[in-house]
């Protein structure tokens, strides 16, 4: 279908954002484009993909789902309803969807796709296990807490485990060239005590499975197989986060502050008899790629998405930088089954554009088909100084404090399109950098319903991702 060309104008303001206006119908742009339709517009790029593969496209609602804090099904419907979305990004831990072994509930999961497919919007999945796996998996891994002793300052406690075979699962097979940890040792402990490094749990200690026990990776695959034959299927479904190797999101982070990275460490050598897998990311690596190929399997014709962090091990200088960098190099170099693929950030703010980050992403969607998408780090509306301040990260800084939701919008806009297209239309650069989507956070979808300004700024944030989404 031959979609015309929207005229737009922007009327500056003094927060840096502009009035939206238009002589076609936007909302009918919006959804036609979201509906996977591709644009004709001289514009609008060629896909690298065929038609049959969604892709998620302009602005996504990042809904948080679970037992606690399940959004009702008319927020669900208003959020839909906003001419700049093009969907939601609904994310849910595992247990919430899991309760009992033989028992799944998907029903908000359900509220939520039917009322994007009413709107003819789409549905980005973010699903974690980690630190949201079901309490009934976690109680048939055993802890290795108590094989695990208090680090001495200052040692490096190099090889003081490796005789230790009886701490379990370990074997020395491989498989595609990776040492495997396997279920063969005389016990089958596979879970530790960590403490949570992010989210809403931040500082709480947890029980964590490792990312290489099989128990936690049988029992996630068979999840995971549950979701695709549910959802996989449904046009409305556009996208979904690979996660396993992961801790409180599906970000490429686990817990490392403090002692916890001697506790890696010992796990490491209890695990692994290989020495270079000692003190190294080698395992997460590995793992990181078995989950890759596990979504790749199970999901047809929709994005398999990447999301980048900073949070693997440093036990040397710049080694959790060197192991993401192949993570992602083996994620853009190989097929994930009959899927498109993207890498993304879900830390995005003002102050912030590091390689890892929404800079990598760029990067690497202006050399090849991996499409590009981020996700604000927090809510620009509630949280302007730490979201939106250029100056500082330190969201306490003085030269923060001035910064108004409208003015945050305006400063990470700025990073986000810097490097593409539209650079120049947000006081940055422009470049060959094509963005697929952006996700922000429900309240600040809500609250631009109440601020005419940030509501077109939205609208046209996601006429221009429309314009440029491949």
């Amino acid at each position: 279908m031959l979609i015309p060309l929207v005229r737009v104008t922007f009327l500056t303001t003094a927060a840096g954002l502009g009035a939206f206006a238009s002589d076609t119908t936007f909302a009918a742009k919006r959804a036609s484009a979201a509906a996977g339709v591709q644009s004709q517009a001289r514009t609008s790029p060629a896909s690298d993909y065929p038609n049959s593969i969604r892709r998620p496209r302009g602005i996504y609602a990042v809904v948080v789902l679970d037992t606690a804090h399940g959004s009702a099904k008319a927020d669900l419907d208003a959020l839909v309803s906003n001419p700049a979305i093009s969907g939601l990004a609904i994310r849910m831990f595992w247990s919430s969807l899991q309760p009992a072994k033989d028992r799944y509930d998907f029903s908000q999961l359900e509220t939520a796709f039917a009322s994007a497919a009413a709107a003819h919007k789409t549905v980005q999945l973010i699903l974690v296990p980690g630190f949201g796996t079901p309490a009934w998996v976690l109680s048939e891994i055993a802890s290795c807490d108590d094989l695990l002793t208090a680090p001495a300052e200052g040692s490096a406690r190099e090889g003081k485990h490796a005789g230790r075979a009886a701490a379990g699962n370990r074997s020395d097979g491989a498989r595609g060239g990776h040492e495997v940890a396997s279920s063969k040792g005389q016990a089958s402990c596979g879970k530790v005590t960590f403490e949570v490094s992010e989210g809403r749990a931040h500082g709480e200690k947890q029980e964590l499975p490792l990312p290489w026990n099989p128990v936690y990776k049988r029992y996630w695959k068979a999840f995971l197989g549950e979701v695709a034959a549910h959802f996989g299927a449904r046009d409305t479904l556009v996208s979904i986060a690979v996660a396993g190797p992961t801790a409180e999101s599906v970000e490429i982070i686990v817990p490392r502050a403090g002692d916890q990275l001697e506790r890696w460490a010992q796990l490491l050598e209890l695990f692994y008899r290989n020495p270079s897998y000692h003190r190294s990311d080698k395992a997460f690596v590995d793992e990181w790629d078995a989950a890759v190929s596990v979504y790749g399997e199970l999901f047809r014709n929709i994005t398999i998405v990447l999301t980048r962090g900073s949070g693997l091990l440093n036990f040397t200088h710049g080694q959790a930088s060197a192991a993401q960098a192949s993570i992602v190099s083996s994620f853009a170099a190989h097929p994930v089954g009959a899927n498109a693929k993207a890498t993304q950030t879900s830390g995005m703010k003002a102050c912030r554009e590091t390689e890892g980050g929404i800079k990598g992403v760029k990067e690497l969607s202006s050399r090849g088909p991996v499409l590009g998408g981020a996700q604000f780090d927090t809510s620009f509306s509630q949280k302007p100084a730490a979201e939106g301040c250029r100056a500082s990260c330190d969201k306490e800084a003085a030269v923060c404090q001035s910064v108004t939701p409208a003015l945050a919008l305006s400063n990470v806009l700025s990073v986000y399109f810097d490097g593409t297209p539209a650079g120049a239309a947000y006081s940055a650069s422009n470049g060959t950098a094509r963005m697929n989507y952006l996700q922000i956070y429900e309240k600040d979808i809500q609250f631009a319903g109440t601020q005419p300004a940030v509501q077109a700024a939205l609208e046209q944030v996601s006429h221009r991702l429309l314009m440029q989404a491949r």
